[in-house]
This record gives structure tokens, C-alpha cells and sequence, in this order.
């Protein structure tokens, strides 16, 4: 697994396709994803949006995690850093950014590479 982060709108899906000779179009947008589709995608592209349709409770988190762990080892996963600035003021949107930061803290102690991604220069971390 490799883990591709960054701010948003800093170029990590283009970096993730160049570096891992996919193309734009292989992704799993997880904008408008199924439930599932992650699950079998090798190029999952915005998790946090994944998270914040899909993940609710540390119970999804953990089954998550888990499953893309046994199902999709092979995946390169992009997510943009959603925990950084003003804390929201909505309870909703503070549960959010804490559950994405867990999710990728998790995925990344497992991912063969982490690469941080600052204007479309990616920073190999792990």
C-alpha cells in the first residue's frame, strides 16, 4: 500500500499517476464512490470524502481500516490533510477530521510508502 497526502489542490493525484504509471481515469473518486468500490480500487482518490460519507463511529473506523488492510493491499491511496486550521465549530465536522486522522495514522504504519505532497512535489516521509 502506498499513502499519498497533502493539502488540497497540491497535486497528489497527479504525482500518484506519474510515480505509479496509472492513469487518471483508473481511480476510485470517492466523491461519489459506492460503499465498496474501495475495496477492489488500486487508485483510491480522496478518502477523506470517503470517510466523511461513510465512517460515523471507531467501530467503522476499525472494520475500515482492517478491510483495506486484508482486501486491497496493493492500493495507493490519496487523502487530503484535513486537520490542520481553525477548528470547526460544528461537533460533526471536529469527529470528521479526528476520524480521518486516525484512519490515516493507522493505514500509514502499515503502508510500504508514505509520501507527503507540497505543490506537486512530492516528500517521500516513510
Amino acid at each position: 500500500m502506498k499513502v499519498y497526502i497533502g493539502g488540497a489542490n497540491q497535486g497528489k493525484l497527479g504525482l500518484a499517476c506519474i510515480q505509479n504509471h496509472k492513469r487518471v481515469e483508473e481511480a476510485c473518486i470517492c466523491e461519489n464512490c459506492g460503499r465498496e468500490d474501495i475495496f477492489s480500487a488500486k487508485l483510491i482518490y480522496g478518502l477523506h470524502h470517503y470517510i466523511r460519507r461513510f465512517v460515523f463511529s471507531e467501530e467503522e473506523k476499525d472494520i475500515l481500516i482492517e478491510r483495506l488492510r486484508a482486501e486491497n493491499t496493493q492500493s495507493i491511496i490519496i487523502c487530503d490533510e484535513v486537520g490542520c486550521g481553525v477548528v470547526p465549530i460544528d461537533k460533526r465536522e471536529r469527529e470528521y477530521r479526528e476520524l480521518t486522522g486516525r484512519i490515516m495514522t493507522e493505514l500509514a504504519k502499515t503502508a510500504d510508502e508514505v509520501i507527503r505532497v507540497f505543490c506537486g512535489i512530492g516528500g517521500r516521509i516513510k
